[in-house]
């Protein structure tokens, strides 16, 4: 099942916000979150963020992961938080890797233009307890610098709030969507023509709050060679 927001000034592909519900994830998957590693970059004294990082391609339609460890860095100007800063994060682990390409990256292909892609794969959670909410977007709205952006949540725990945001790039006064996404439900859009923001977290009930997601961005690999 999928729901197609269609961006009223734009066509095509480019113009489009689509909610996918993607197959259940395997135990394996969901319970990977317990092992990723603190944020290390983060300049908050909470570390409200775990996360791994690696990358890959797509060719003629097959994907396939980079073996190296890629350092990860944006521009001051696309991330007011830690642009400018190079990044390096612990790669995802190799048990959930087909999982990721199956489930996620498989399924968000199908709604992007037949194009070559460079895809990053951004496996994050997101904590908050009763003193401290947990921040998904600490820089903002903001635009990752990519062709494509897709937000697949995989599981979330006792969460309020986790907003999420989609806005026009230019006028963040037009609201294109806005919901929170629930377990098994992708979101992909265009990061050319949209901007994007996830209201912080906080725990529903006492105890701890936690938000699962895998962010992949997808960058046209023409593009990158003429760059």
């Amino acid at each position: 099942m999928c729901r197609k927001l269609k961006f009223q000034q734009g066509e095509g592909k480019m113009g489009r916000i689509t909610l996918v519900t993607l197959p259940r994830f395997p135990r394996r998957l969901i319970q990977s979150f317990e092992q990723i590693p603190a944020d290390g970059y983060l300049k908050e004294t909470f570390c409200y963020r775990k996360r791994c990082y690696s990358t890959g391609y797509l060719k003629n339609g097959i994907f396939k992961w980079d073996e190296k460890s890629p350092s990860f860095i944006q521009s001051e100007k696309l991330n007011t938080y830690l642009g400018g800063i190079t990044r390096q994060f612990h790669p995802i682990s190799q048990a959930i890797r087909n999982d990721i390409e199956k489930n996620i990256i498989s399924t968000a292909y199908k709604f992007l233009p037949p194009f070559d892609y460079s895809i990053g794969i951004h496996q994050i959670r997101i904590i908050a307890n009763k003193l401290n909410q947990g921040m998904p977007a600490p820089e903002g709205i903001h635009q990752d610098g990519f062709d494509f952006v897709t937000i697949a949540c995989i599981n979330t725990v006792n969460v309020s709030g986790g907003v999420s945001l989609i806005l026009d790039a230019h006028d963040y006064a037009k609201i294109f969507f806005e919901g929170i996404l629930l377990p098994g439900m992708l979101l992909v859009f265009s990061d050319k023509t949209f901007a994007h923001y996830t209201s912080n977290i906080s725990p529903k009930l006492p105890g701890e709050a936690r938000r699962d997601v895998i962010v992949t961005t997808f960058q046209h690999l023409n593009s990158l060679k003429k760059s």
